[in-house]
């Protein structure tokens, strides 16, 4: 009798996230929300390593009227919880990060 594995979660890096099935649990335009359970922004992008296929990082739109866009590393992320993208600091943590080009739209 052949023994079941789980298939490998192959989008976050090893320790980070691994939970997350960006597929199932991540969506664009979800909101984003600080340590505090305050919103920061909604889910712009998430971006993967071509070569492993990881999750590297995802961008934020924030600020008035969703000019800004950061990018968060997935080392700060916390998980997905009640429809909602959880980050593992704070607002003022967060406004430290530097900031990014909007992400390329696809069509």
């Amino acid at each position: 009798m052949a023994s079941e594995t789980a298939p490998e979660q192959s989008i976050a890096p090893e320790g980070t996230m691994s939970g997350i099935d960006a597929g199932s649990q991540m969506r664009l335009a979800m909101p984003v929300v600080e340590s505090q359970g305050r919103a920061i922004g909604t889910l712009e992008a998430w971006h993967n390593d071509p070569l492993t296929g990881r999750m590297t990082g995802l961008t934020v739109r924030h600020g008035l009227f969703g000019r800004r866009y950061t990018r968060v590393p997935t080392g700060d992320l916390a998980g997905v919880s009640d429809g909602m993208l959880m980050l593992a600091h704070s607002r003022k943590a967060f406004k430290q990060l530097p900031g990014c080009d909007a992400p390329a739209r696809r069509r």
